[in-house]
Parts: structure tokens; sequence; C-alpha cells
């Protein structure tokens, strides 16, 4: 298992659905698609997202110290008309090449288990996938935190 792996989450003992399938991040987006289509609801939405993975775009490369992340530096935007912050994640490799397009000092790429990322997110953040491409999806923090709540 990679340091990567290690720090992200890393395979867990469970078989999961995706497991030898479909890639992590196509499986996230799927998952987006379905529920923006109502083929699925958002609870089963998001437990499928929980179970993939994300790109995060950087400003620079993460420092990890023995296998544990230590700092990063993650893209975030601020809805301008309330205030709220949300760290950008992509499930889709054509939206998250566009952003590094338009925003050339995030050049760094980091895969990350979106349950993982959960655990990281920068207090009073939501999450907003695949920013400016259709299959976008805003899980802001009132609602993580109200998630977090219910998982227990």
């Amino acid at each position: 298992m990679s340091i990567f792996s290690k720090i992200t989450g890393g395979k867990s003992d469970k078989k999961s659905e995706i497991e030898n399938e479909i890639n992590p991040i196509e499986y996230a987006e799927s998952a987006i698609l379905d529920a923006r289509s109502n083929h699925i609801q958002i609870p089963e939405m998001l437990k499928k997202l929980l179970a993939s993975q994300a790109l995060i775009p950087l400003e620079s490369a993460p420092i990890i110290n023995e296998n544990i992340l230590s700092s990063w530096k993650p893209a975030t935007v601020t809805k301008q008309n309330e205030g709220s912050q949300f760290l950008v994640a992509f499930t889709n490799k054509e939206h998250a090449n566009n952003f590094y397009k338009s925003n050339p000092n995030h050049n760094y790429e980091f895969m990350v288990n979106i349950n993982w990322l959960l655990t990281v997110l920068p207090e009073n953040h939501g999450i907003v996938f695949n920013l400016g491409g259709e299959s976008n999806f805003e899980w802001n923090a009132q609602g993580i935190s109200a998630f977090k709540e219910q998982a227990g």
C-alpha cells in the first residue's frame, strides 16, 4: 500500500461494490449523475460517494510526516452571495483539467478517499464536486455536519 493510500484510508477489509469493477472516481461520478437524474435518492448517492475517491486540486505538494498528512493547501471557493466555503473536489477528470487551466496556481492533484476527506475537511467548509461541470454537487457544511451526526 502506498503512502497516499495509507493517509487516505487505504483499502478496507470489506468487499465493496466497486472493488475490481469500476474506477473509484468513475463510481463517484456515476453516483452524482444518477442522483441528478433521480435514478437514486441523495442518501444512496452519499453512500456511494463515501465508497469512492475524488481528485483534490492543491496549491502545493502535501507535507507528509511518518505517513500522516501534516499540511496541505486544497483549492477552496466561497459563495459570494452567502459567504459559505467549499473545498473543491472532482469526480470527473475533464472538469478537473478545466479547473487547472483556469487556476494555474493549483497545479498539484491529490486523489483521496471521500470518506477520509470528511475527516480532514476544514471547519465550516462544505465540498463542491465538479465545480463548473454538469455533474456538479454542493454538499454544504451544515449537510456534512448533519450527516456525520446521523452516521454516529
